[in-house]
């Protein structure tokens, strides 16, 4: 089954964090996630792939409902690029992030493991 769709991530964020998991496992991918508090509801955090120690790779902002604006680290830097920002409808396959993306740190891993996460 998987996440597909920003829709389906956005949704699987939200539960985890209204279940009290700020910080989640999604399969080998990990989320920190919070309220956004500037906009008076959504959310807002980062994935990264799984590991003792291991800095974010993708941070995201929810704005409006299902819209995630996503910014990644690109390789060989040590932090996210929000200069770089990209803001994805809900119906955006999360394959579009490895276009949108292509010198992230670590993206396509992330996104297999999003697409492969069952919960």
């Amino acid at each position: 089954m998987g996440l597909n769709t920003v829709h389906d991530l956005v949704e699987q964020l939200h539960q985890q964090y209204e279940a009290g998991h700020e910080f989640s496992t999604l399969g080998c991918a990990k989320a920190q996630i919070y309220r956004n508090k500037l906009t008076g509801g959504g959310i807002k955090g980062n994935l990264r792939l799984s590991g003792a120690y291991a800095e974010a790779d993708v941070g995201f902002l929810e704005e409006t409902p299902s819209v995630l604006t996503l910014a990644v680290v690109p390789n060989g830097e040590l932090s996210i690029d929000w200069t770089n920002k990209k803001r994805f409808a809900p119906d955006t396959p999360l394959e579009a992030l490895l276009e949108a993306f292509p010198n992230g740190r670590n993206i396509g891993a992330i996104v297999e493991a999003l697409k492969a996460f069952t919960g």
